[in-house]
């Protein structure tokens, strides 16, 4: 009988072996999100219980070792900011060459600047501060946008021969006035014929009176950043998140970079305390909970008149993936995205990494990016299949993408994880999208 026992033992192995790595696998999932949100509790209990099943794997020993560590450390009391040192150097005696001109470039998108071909400068938007030198005579300027659309700009400048200079180019006013030469004269009726629809304070407006939001260069900075993308049918989920399921989705458009802390202060008047990289206007808006984002793109919508939101879980995993599932983003981690490896422990600049085939930046690390979706780690066994979205209220609001501190497992574009829709201390930040 002992013999028989053992030989139907020795059967059964294999078909036991794959549920259990099915449940190591979830086990060191839950404990790297755990860990990456900081909740050290939680993950010192997922990675043990990975060990238990298998007792020599060395990434859930680094990371238990890691958790425990984090939970005995106690809590620095905040330095003190130290006084910064001014150092007064002696000037210099020696002669230097007098520049005479500096070249002063406005711009209302990221760009690089060439002149006289030399070598290309990053510039940002409202970076005044970066003065560009120039030559004496004539200077060839070309600014091409650093996505690499064909919305370019050329300039000859010219520079007196003596006397100091400051020359300025603003791109959205030179823009502007080619669009009005390029544009036919056109009569208009006479003064008289004109009808002012506007009511008056003392009238009542009529019911389908709607007052015409007013139009600047952020909300047109905003609408030229949206990039439409097309509807169609995917297969949504992987492996890890399962299980894998057909969705369709109508068309949106959604923006090419995340929210900047430019484009925040612009509408919030404020930026958060805890930023990585405080004062990079052009680094993503990072430390804002979910409520905080619902007000800011409340305000948005009141100020442009258009109708920002955020993205569902589904239209940024489509989105992510290039628009299609037989695209899948082909462009590799490192040279997409800010991650644990490259990212210096701190956010970097928009757009300065490989776009997807949508011609997206930043999809994967940098920030993390909140969606509309309620977490679930269930839904999609029963997600509908027409533009899902989960309304169904739980303790989690869905952050996708991956961040500045996140391994290469958690930069994925199925990656899935939850945040406290209240919380304000992460590096979580979004991305428009409008319908």
């Amino acid at each position: 009988m002992r013999t028989i026992f053992w030989l139907w033992v020795i059967l059964l192995i294999p078909f036991l072996a794959p549920a259990q790595q099915i449940t190591f696998d979830e086990y060191r999932r839950r404990a790297d999100a755990c860990l990456e949100r900081e909740d050290y509790a939680c993950a010192v209990q997922n990675y043990e219980r990975a060990l238990r099943i298998r007792e020599n794997d060395a990434h859930c020993t680094e990371g238990l070792t890691k958790a425990t560590q984090a939970l005995k450390k106690p809590k620095p009391p905040k330095p003190k900011p130290l006084k910064p040192v001014v150092n007064n150097p002696k000037p210099s005696t020696a002669a230097t060459p007098a520049i005479r001109a500096f070249l002063l470039v406005t711009t209302d998108l990221p760009v690089h600047v060439y002149i006289n071909g030399g070598t290309r400068q990053f510039v940002s938007p409202n970076d005044i501060a970066k003065k560009l030198p120039l030559d004496a005579g004539a200077n060839l300027v070309v600014i091409k946008p650093t996505d690499g659309g064909s919305d370019g700009f050329e300039k000859t400048v010219t520079v007196r021969e003596s006397g100091n200079q400051l020359l300025k180019i603003n791109l959205l006013e030179e823009r502007r006035a080619a669009e009005k030469q390029s544009k036919p004269s056109v009569l208009q009726p006479p003064t008289n014929a004109l009808v002012n629809t506007t009511p008056k304070k003392d009238e009542n407006p009529p019911k389908n009176y709607t007052p015409t939001p007013k139009t600047d260069a952020f909300s047109e900075e905003l609408s030229r950043l949206m990039v439409a993308v097309k509807g169609g049918t995917f297969q949504m989920g992987s492996k890890d998140e399962k299980p894998i399921h057909t969705v369709v989705l109508n068309d949106f458009y959604i923006s090419k970079y995340e929210v900047t802390q430019r484009q925040w202060r612009n509408i919030m008047g404020t930026l958060p305390k805890k930023l990585t990289n405080n004062g990079c206007n052009d680094c993503p808006i990072e430390q804002v909970s979910w409520n905080d984002v619902q007000e800011f793109i409340k305000k948005l919508n009141l100020r442009t008149g258009q109708n920002f939101r955020l993205p569902t879980e589904a239209e940024w995993e489509y989105a992510a993936r290039g628009g299609a599932q037989k695209s899948n983003n082909t462009v590799e981690l490192k040279d997409a995205g800010w991650y644990r490896s490259n990212s210096g422990k701190k956010t970097h600049p928009v757009g300065q990494k490989l776009p997807n085939e949508l011609g997206l930046y930043d999809m994967q690390g940098n920030v993390w990016e909140w969606c509309q979706d309620w977490y679930d780690p269930n839904f999609y066994a029963k997600s509908p299949v027409n533009n899902p979205v989960n309304v169904a209220e739980e303790k989690y609001k869905v952050i996708r993408g991956g961040s500045l501190d996140s391994g290469v497992d958690a930069t994925t574009l199925t990656t899935r994880d939850g945040y406290k829709p209240a919380s304000d201390n992460g590096y979580v930040g979004f991305r428009l999208v409008r319908n």
